[in-house]
């Protein structure tokens, strides 16, 4: 219960709707609130004509995933297996790049921006910071603060409720990847969801040749990790 009530707290949605609903409905209630308070109207949920065209779309355009080498299989015994990892690789992709559906550009000239290998652009964040990069950050940072304080607490009921909500905020932060890709989310944009995992499977395909250039061996990857 610690974490559902953590999370209602968190996302602002009522527990029985955390425990009856998905991810959506707590992404969409933070997204909500955000974009009132920059007075930018908020979609409507798409009706079942909206989904369809959006299924068309991806069947021509596809919606690429993260990268996944095949792995080197057999019982590694002549030395460790270095597991690596990077730390929220696509919340950091997203708030480096200010990917986002309040700036990506489409067709717009003059205007600094941020490409990403799939070819969409979104507008640098020194320029206009996106609604979904400032929520990540906030949730990111506000995690970082309460693990101080939870290693800190001395008292075990206090020191299970701080891990409950750091367990929530990364649960929150996490899932906002997933929702840019769902294709009943409120701000589905097939080019959001596609530009992060482009830059995702590019950093891991970077991460693989570096490690290669050292003279260390690969023999797995997928997504956000290597093993070495």
């Amino acid at each position: 219960m610690d974490k559902y009530i953590a999370l209602s707290r968190v996302s602002g949605v009522l527990l029985q709707d955390v425990l009856d609903g998905g991810e959506a409905v707590r992404i969409e209630n933070i997204l909500l609130s955000e974009f009132n308070k920059r007075d930018i109207l908020f979609p409507m949920k798409p009706t079942n004509i909206e989904v369809a065209k959006r299924t068309k779309e991806r069947e021509k355009k596809e919606l690429k995933g993260g990268f996944v080498m095949e792995p080197k299989v057999g019982l590694h015994t002549d030395g460790c297996i270095l597991v690596l990892d990077f730390k929220s690789l696509y919340p950091s992709i997203i708030r480096t790049y200010n990917i986002c559906p309040t700036t990506l550009l489409k067709g717009e000239s003059g205007v600094e921006f941020n490409e990403s290998p799939s070819g969409d652009r979104f507008v640098k964040r020194k320029i206009k910071e996106g609604v979904v990069p400032y929520i990540l950050e906030k949730l990111i940072d506000q995690r970082t603060e309460v693990k101080k304080e939870m290693y800190k607490e001395k008292d075990p009921n206090k020191k299970r409720l701080l891990n409950a909500k750091q367990y929530a905020l990364k649960i929150m932060a996490n899932a906002f990847y997933g929702y840019t890709g769902y294709l009943r989310a409120k701000t589905y944009v097939l080019e959001v969801a596609n530009a992060i995992t482009s830059f995702g499977r590019n950093i891991i395909q970077e991460t693989r040749k570096v490690i290669i250039e050292k003279g260390y061996e690969v023999i797995y990857g997928d997504t956000d990790s290597v093993f070495v």
